[in-house]
Parts: structure tokens; sequence; C-alpha cells
């Protein structure tokens, strides 16, 4: 009884909002837009126990650790998955510890995690090797890869273009996927990239 407790009160300190147009942390000082007429998920405990709670940065660590090292704070998918099978172009928003002190360490553990990526993912490629770049002020990096997925004996060629953006001892991670040669709606996440609003923590 006292581990649900615990569970249920660590998740209501999330503090993520949605209006009809904007997602927004307010923890983290994040805000950005809407993906226009696609589909928004999120975790219903999260989102109905909004700013009730200010935990601590070592409550908010094992927030994290509780939920495998990441937080999934939102998914956005361009077509119902209840009705359409397959590869969705998607869009996820997840919340990591940090463990880097600067910029130049952080782009380096970038570096890192797209090595680890390699040995887990099949035909692993960077289309884009990770850079430093600003969002409202603010430095970030900004990557994008290609891998294969294999179902049902049938492979799919996967892009995946992803921003990390630190946030003190918390980084976000903003991830776009979708089968290749199907379509391509990366302009549609670079303009969410253009919405990010960040605010003084």
């Amino acid at each position: 009884m006292m581990k649900k407790i615990v569970v249920a009160l660590m998740l209501l300190q999330a503090f993520v909002g949605f209006s009809q147009e904007k997602f927004e942390i307010k923890k983290i000082g994040f805000s950005m837009d809407f993906p226009k007429d696609w589909f928004s998920f999120s975790d219903k405990e999260m989102m109905d126990n909004l700013d009730k709670y200010d935990f601590d940065e070592k409550q908010m660590d094992n927030f994290i650790k509780s939920h495998q090292e990441s937080v999934n704070f939102a998914t956005f998918t361009k077509f119902d998955p209840k009705k359409v099978s397959g590869i969705i172009p998607t869009i996820k928003i997840l919340m990591r510890s940090n463990p880097t002190k600067n910029s130049t360490e952080f782009l380096e553990y970038v570096n890192r995690m797209n090595e680890g990526a390699k040995a887990q993912l099949d035909q692993f490629a960077v289309a884009q090797k990770p850079v430093l770049v600003k969002i409202a002020g603010n430095d970030a990096v900004k990557t994008g890869y290609t891998f294969t997925l294999n179902i049902k004996k049938e492979y799919i060629k996967i892009r995946c273009g992803t921003f990390y953006i630190p946030r003190g001892s918390y980084f976000l991670t903003l991830n776009f996927i979708e089968a290749i040669d199907k379509e391509d709606n990366s302009a549609i996440f670079e303009s969410l990239f253009d919405s990010i609003k960040l605010t003084n923590l």
C-alpha cells in the first residue's frame, strides 16, 4: 500500500499541461505547439493531478528512475493508432536525467547514445551528425538517423529526427519517426522545433 502511495505522489509532480494549442511542462519551463490535426496521448494520472505538489530534485530523480530512466510526457501520432496499423508518423516527448555539466559534455553524451543505438538497431546509420543548435536562446543538440525494422518478415526503413534539450538536471528528448518512402512529415517536426519556448529555470 505504501509503495502505491509513493508512486502516486511521484506522478503528481510532473506539472504537465495541455491547452487547445500548446503543450507545456511547467516544472522545467518548456512549451511548444501541438502538431495540427494529430492525435495526442498522455499519462492520464499525471494529467489529472496538475500542479498539486512541488517535489525537489531528488524526488524528481526517483520519479525518472521509477519510469525505467525516462518519462514519456506525451505522444503525438498523425493517424489514430486504433484505426491505422503499421508505422505511423509519431512524435514523442521524453524526459531523462542529465549527467552532464555543460553543452560540450552534453554533445559528447548524445554521440555516445548514438553509438549505443548503433549496437541495438538493425542497419543503423547517422543521417545527421549530432550538432549544437539554439532553441529559444538555449543550447540543444539536433541529430537524425535511420534504421530498419523487421515486422512480420517485412523490412521497413525508418527515419528518425531528434532534438535533445538540456533543462538543468534533466533533458528533454523530442523524437520523430516515420517510415521512409511512404510520406515525409519532417517539415512538421521542424515547425514544432521553431515553436518551442523555454523559460528561465
